[in-house]
């Protein structure tokens, strides 16, 4: 955290304050649905589109039952209302078998079916992979694909906690934050087979190198590049130089990339080490540019310790550099995925401010390198219209910002409210 006094920190928040009023006075904000429990709360993940620009997302809690979570759905009415549709409640089960906890966001397959996992349920309670999928009556079906913990002392993984990516294949990739070999997590491949029976595949294991310097508990998922190999962060491990990582202690974390040799087998070589100077303990995912490098953001660690966004940029000999884009100081704690739109900006979250409860910002590149902050929308500690934003956002092809905040929704207190959607227009 900050180690400004207590005037500097005034000053901070009046800057910060004028920006966000200068910042707001020329959006739109627009909460598209406020979650009540029964229908989901609490989302954690953000949300995806389908190609008729439906939005789609999960609650890691709420829905009538077992309260274990939902899969909903919200499209546009002709009247300019978004209604939103309960597609999926877990924990239909008594020992929730079918999942529970839906913590990661969704992605489609080409036929219009989602998948997505759960941090807990399933055969053995340690999370599954599912399926959701459309009949021909419109209603969806739920399938569990995997089931986690499925061998000796959950060597096949346990608990994973994000979304899944699919390769070209058709084969899903995804990580755990626990279970594994070394019960530090794992990255997995699930691949169907003829008979559409999916099996699963652990292509590593973490904390197999001594002192974890190949990284532990891996929070996000992974992306794949245009030649297969798999990248992704862990908030813990890495090499630390002998002295622990302050906020959390322990090591830093890592960036980490997954190539597959021409025996199958896959191998873990890690990008970068943070060393809470450079960021510390990167819990989201990353995305790609367009020139093919790398950019995430660092829960703690930087100059102010509030975080940092970072770009790894590939040199021709295979090694990886690391520079900080961003320091942020009055914004703390990013805490969503970041994403680009196709002028080259990036957009993302922060779960709080020096006066708000979250905020919503754009970071825009420079000609001479520099990367220049704006807040597109701070959320008030009031609450009534969100607070605590946990998940990155999206953006449709006009520009406008769609996003999920975990609490809010109910005057008053940023915790009053089961959660919401929004939508920013720029």
């Amino acid at each position: 955290m900050s180690r400004h006094t207590a005037l500097v920190s005034a000053e901070i928040a009046f800057v910060l304050l004028t920006l966000a009023t200068c910042a707001t006075a020329g959006d739109t904000y627009k909460v598209l649905h406020l979650f009540n429990g029964n229908d989901g709360a609490n989302p954690e993940a953000g949300l995806i589109f389908d190609a008729f620009g439906n939005l789609y997302g999960t609650t890691a809690w709420g829905g009538a039952g077992g309260g274990e979570g939902t899969i909903f759905q919200l499209d546009l009415d002709p009247n300019g209302r978004w209604i939103e549709h309960v597609l999926y409640r877990f924990c239909q089960t008594g020992t929730c078998a079918d999942g529970a906890r839906p913590t990661g966001g969704l992605i489609f397959d080409s036929a219009g079916s989602l998948y997505g996992t759960t941090q807990v349920g399933g055969s053995a309670g340690q999370g599954t992979v599912f399926q959701l999928k459309r009949g021909s009556n419109g209603k969806w079906t739920e399938q569990v694909l995997y089931s986690f913990c499925q061998t000796d002392g959950c060597a096949d993984g346990a608990s994973p906690n994000a979304p899944l990516v699919f390769d070209e294949a058709g084969d899903l990739y995804g990580t755990t934050t626990g279970g594994g070999e070394y019960g530090a997590g794992t990255v997995f491949q699930l691949a169907s087979d003829d008979g559409g029976n999916w099996r699963e595949h652990v292509l590593y294991s973490f904390c197999a190198l001594p002192g974890c310097a190949d990284g532990e508990y891996p929070q996000a998922g992974v992306i794949i590049d245009n030649y297969g190999n798999l990248y992704g962060t862990t908030p813990y491990g890495g090499w630390d130089g002998g002295e622990a990582c302050p906020n959390g202690g322990g090591t830093c974390g890592t960036v980490f990339e997954l190539v597959r040799h021409e025996s199958g087998k896959w191998r873990e070589q890690v990008l970068h080490s943070f060393h809470h100077y450079d960021g510390a303990q990167p819990d989201t995912g990353l995305v790609f540019d367009g020139s093919g490098t790398l950019f995430g953001t660092t829960y703690w660690g930087g100059v102010y310790g509030s975080g940092v966004i970072f770009q790894l940029i590939p040199r021709a000999d295979g090694v990886w550099m690391e520079t900080v884009v961003h320091q942020f100081d009055t914004l703390v704690h990013p805490s969503g995925t970041p994403v680009f739109d196709v002028a080259g900006n990036l957009y993302g979250t922060v779960e709080n401010t020096t006066s708000y409860e979250g905020a919503v910002f754009e970071l825009s590149p420079g000609q001479d390198g520099a990367w220049t902050l704006a807040v597109l929308h701070a959320f008030s500690r009031n609450g009534a219209r969100g607070a605590d934003p946990q998940a990155g956002v999206i953006l449709d092809p006009g520009g406008n910002v769609y996003g999920t905040t975990f609490t809010g929704g109910l005057c008053c207190g940023p915790y009053n409210g089961n959660g919401l959607v929004f939508e920013i227009t720029p």
